[in-house]
């Protein structure tokens, strides 16, 4: 009776001496390369069903004795999140996070050293200083149920040690599948201040501050391969490294002073930037320390992928902004920073609650569930880094809104990174400037 699961590989093995000592090419076979068969040794293993798949499992004795499982191994792999670190103790009483912001104080002279004779000097003047408040109140939850029973499986074990692993794999899979999810929405966070950014035209295209800079016509698909661009982005993301830490109205869309200390600022690259700068820069330049960029997380893609992992569709973001849910469809968004301020995750414990013991079904049920807020606060600083042949457009109402032709663009909404043209005379430039208006760069 031939083995239904051993296999005889001695032919196999012969032409793989034959591949290794190039002896395999015959007259017949003249092929430079010999066609390999890996069917013959590699197992991708199968999924048994129904009890009738179990006709071509048995010993090789006597053909009766059904096959033991001789080892068990179960997937229960760590999870390494690549999220950004913006997460900050909850609070257990009451619903809403207030958030309040000081205004500015208007200095005065000092009459100390201008005093008159006769003169009075009153000083109880009331003079409160502005401020304002911001209150957010939204929380998100969910739950996950599962069932144990420890009688029923133990059929399916050969010891309690055994057993254990595979509830311990259940309970490590809903935890990862939450780290992961979680993760996710806390690059929503970010994304949500690189689509305000687009829209508000809080940008810095890199392409555009080295074309205008040394007189260049690169374009975005070659941009990430050309060291002269890499280094003088470098230089750049090194100078708003600065910026951002100044005092001003001018990095949030809402227009207050601010300002990001370092240790509050977080940083985000595209790995394709991070990759670039490794490979093109940092590996030809004797002194990298000079160039070098630090301090920062690489992410894959900003948004979760399918099939394609182009980079034209991993830079890119399709989205609704969170303040007015205007569509956001741009390619080619590159790095990030921001304050941790700008992004306020507040996350509850998870809780872990058993149901009393269901004598039955002779099984316990299990409750996982976790609440947490996602905040965002576009009064503290931030700034988009893009890679892009097209740039914001900043400016005033230009005369030629009305009459131009193929020069002021608008985000698709339908194909990711695609602009379409805008027809001035169709749509007011205040109608056009909320959702963006983009010009070739």
């Amino acid at each position: 009776m031939p083995s239904n699961y051993v296999k005889q590989i001695a032919a196999e093995l012969n032409d793989v001496f034959g591949e290794i000592t190039a002896t395999y090419a015959t007259e017949e076979n003249p092929a430079p390369m010999f066609n390999e068969d890996l069917s013959n040794f590699l197992d991708v293993g199968y999924k048994i069903t129904s009890s009738s798949e179990w006709e071509t499992h048995f010993d090789e004795y006597v053909g009766k004795y059904i096959h033991r499982i001789g080892k068990t191994v179960f997937e229960d792999k760590d999870y390494v999140s690549d999220a950004p670190d913006i997460e900050v103790s909850g609070f257990e009483y009451g619903a809403i996070l207030q958030k309040i912001r000081v205004g500015e104080v208007e200095f005065e002279e000092n009459p100390a050293w201008k005093l008159e004779k006769g003169q009075s000097y009153p000083y109880f003047d009331y003079n409160p200083v502005e401020g304002e408040a911001k209150y957010f109140e939204s929380k998100t939850t969910f739950m996950a149920e599962w069932s144990w029973a420890t009688k029923q499986l133990k059929s399916a074990f050969s010891s309690l040690s055994e057993l254990m692993k595979l509830r311990n794999a259940i309970v490590n899979k809903i935890k990862i599948k939450k780290n992961m999810s979680t993760d996710a929405l806390k690059w929503r966070l970010v994304n949500g201040i690189n689509a305000v950014n687009l829209v508000r035209g809080k940008v810095v295209n890199l392409l555009t501050e080295y074309n205008e800079a040394t007189g260049s016509s690169l374009t975005a698909d070659k941009a990430l391969t050309d060291k002269d661009f890499l280094r003088h982005s470098s230089m750049v993301m090194k100078k708003w490294r600065k910026f951002i830490e100044r005092p001003t109205k001018a990095l949030n869309p809402d227009k207050v002073l601010n300002w990001t200390p370092s240790s509050n600022l977080r940083i985000a690259f595209l790995v394709d930037l991070e990759g670039s700068f490794e490979s093109y820069l940092y590996s030809d330049t004797w002194h990298d320390d000079y160039v070098k960029f630090s301090g920062y997380r690489s992410v894959a893609s900003w948004q979760a992928l399918d099939e394609d992992f182009d980079f034209d569709v991993r830079s890119a973001l399709y989205l609704k902004t969170p303040d007015n849910e205007t569509q956001v469809n741009f390619s080619g968004v590159v790095a990030v920073f921001w304050d941790k301020d700008g992004t306020m995750i507040y996350n509850e414990e998870p809780e872990e609650t058993a149901a009393p013991y269901n004598p039955k079904g002779k099984f316990y049920n299990y409750f996982y569930s976790y609440d947490c807020s996602y905040f965002l606060d576009l009064g503290e600083p931030s700034v988009t880094f893009i890679i892009s042949d097209y740039d914001t457009y900043r400016g005033a109402e230009p005369d030629d809104w009305e009459t131009a032709t193929n020069k002021y663009y608008a985000m698709s909404t339908t194909t990711i990174g695609e602009m379409t043209a805008i027809d001035g005379s169709a749509v007011t430039f205040a109608e056009a400037k909320q959702n963006g208006i983009f010009v070739k760069s």
